[in-house]
């Protein structure tokens, strides 16, 4: 468990429910709209997995909460342009969760078996985005909305031989690994970088102390 409950922004409540409070946001507006499968996309399941991770200090699911916060929203930001679909709630829930996520970034202890966990984690949800295809319907009349999840079958309209399907998920498997490891490095130089920081702010005040 991490010694950082009496920190102001992790043990705010509103900080721990904001995740689960935009997640559920979404997924009302698709619930609404009739678009079950879109209820299976990652950055919906992930705004409760940070909550939660919040709210119990949980040091293995933490990072892979903020991971996944951080990598959804430039791929949020490049799915809008290409699908030219924009939903406010969307927004509330990408930028609001990757905002929570730097709060924690600080907290985080983001380790390379992060990466491999939150990597078996997208994977489970593709299974389950694979399963829930074959009986929950898409967004209706909207049918260029990409794939949820990168499964292909949520395509509407697009058949695969089982050639391109082999040669799909090797390439999206690959994209999707090393876009994690990206997201990764990053979030370690923004942790060190703010480390450096506060050693330097505290030797600056030892200085002007002198």
């Amino acid at each position: 468990m991490f010694k950082v409950e009496k920190n102001l922004y992790l043990h705010h409540r509103l900080i721990q429910v904001v995740p689960a409070f935009v997640g559920l946001g979404h997924a009302l507006f698709y619930f609404q709209n009739s678009a079950y499968l879109e209820l299976t996309w990652l950055c919906i399941i992930n705004s409760f997995l940070l909550s939660y991770s919040l709210y119990f200090f949980n040091e293995k699911f933490l990072p892979v909460a903020v991971l996944w916060s951080a990598a959804s929203l430039p791929a949020w930001i490049l799915h809008s342009l290409i699908t030219r679909n924009f939903f406010p709630t969307s927004f509330l829930l990408h930028v609001g969760c990757a905002i929570i996520s730097l709060y924690a970034l600080p907290y985080c202890k983001i380790k390379r078996q992060s990466v491999l966990l939150a990597y078996l984690y997208f994977i489970i949800l593709q299974i389950a985005t694979y399963i829930a295809g074959m009986f929950l319907p898409r967004f209706p009349g909207m049918p260029h909305l990409g794939a949820v999840n990168l499964v292909h079958s949520s395509i509407p309209g697009i058949q695969f031989t089982t050639f391109y399907l082999i040669l799909y998920y090797i390439l999206s498997s690959l994209i999707v690994i090393i876009y994690l490891w990206i997201t990764y490095f990053l979030l370690k130089w923004i942790q060190q970088y703010r480390k450096m920081q506060k050693i330097l702010s505290h030797v600056d005040l030892e200085v002007m102390e002198k």
